[in-house]
């Protein structure tokens, strides 16, 4: 009885944790549609208001018209190119092909995501707490896009010139950890739940899927990736897989 009991117990909760992970998979892409939704939106209304100005004043001959014409064809143009470029993001996000995974060692991509830039920041610090490679089963591929994607909020979260970036790497009992950290602002807090958000952003510029698309790379992979907060300022990204071999 006790032995049926547990089996039942263990079966109630496998099937709990996969309808809490479609509720939440469900709620993630009810925020990505209503974003979408609201960010076409917003191009629309410029668009709308040049078409009727064109048009009214076509309708009434204006001597304007041609100086209406080149200005009003500029912005119908650029929130065409603004919309463009909102679903090619959403399309990216929706469309991310299976992982190739194979085992690899973690610093060798952390190397190759920071000669990127190498030439754009001030400082770039690699630190290896272990002296042995950090073996991960991941897609090379994808994983570097992920570090990019947070190197480069970092980068441009910091005034130029003033990027400072750490990068931790060890083996913390079998768990490969990397930790990134900069000198920027930091994150606040009533911000940090929509971290991951697709399509949340501080920015004046950005769609707000970089971070998002980070998060779905590192967990399709078999990682995860969480936000610290660190005393002395700026912003920390950890990021943790189960190691590969010994």
């Amino acid at each position: 009885l006790l032995m049926k009991a547990f089996n039942q117990m263990a079966s109630g909760l496998k099937v709990a944790a996969e309808e809490l992970r479609m509720a939440e998979k469900k709620e993630t892409w009810r925020q990505v549609a209503r974003t979408v939704a609201h960010e076409i939106k917003n191009p629309l209304t410029p668009i709308k208001l040049c078409t009727q100005r064109l048009l009214k004043k076509y309708t009434e001959s204006a001597p304007d018209f041609s100086d209406v014409l080149t200005v009003s064809t500029k912005t119908i143009l650029s929130e065409i190119d603004n919309m463009e470029r909102l679903v090619d993001a959403f399309h990216q996000y929706a469309r991310l092909p299976e992982a190739n995974r194979k085992v690899i060692d973690l610093k060798s991509i952390v190397l190759d995501s920071m000669e990127l830039f190498r030439a754009s920041t001030q400082s770039i610090e690699i630190h290896h707490s272990s002296a042995n490679s950090l073996p991960v089963k991941v897609d090379a591929g994808q994983l570097k896009e992920a570090f990019v994607n947070i190197i480069k909020n970092s980068v441009e979260a910091s005034a130029p010139g003033t990027c400072r970036i750490k990068i931790y790497c060890s083996n913390e009992k079998g768990t490969i950890v990397c930790r990134i950290q900069d000198n920027g602002p930091g994150i606040s807090e009533e911000n940090r739940p929509n971290l991951f958000v697709p399509y949340f952003t501080t920015k004046t510029e950005g769609n707000g899927i970089g971070l998002a698309m980070t998060e779905r790379l590192i967990s399709q992979n078999g990682g995860t990736i969480e936000y610290e907060s660190l005393s002395e300022g700026g912003a920390c990204f950890v990021i943790r897989f189960i190691g590969e071999g010994k």
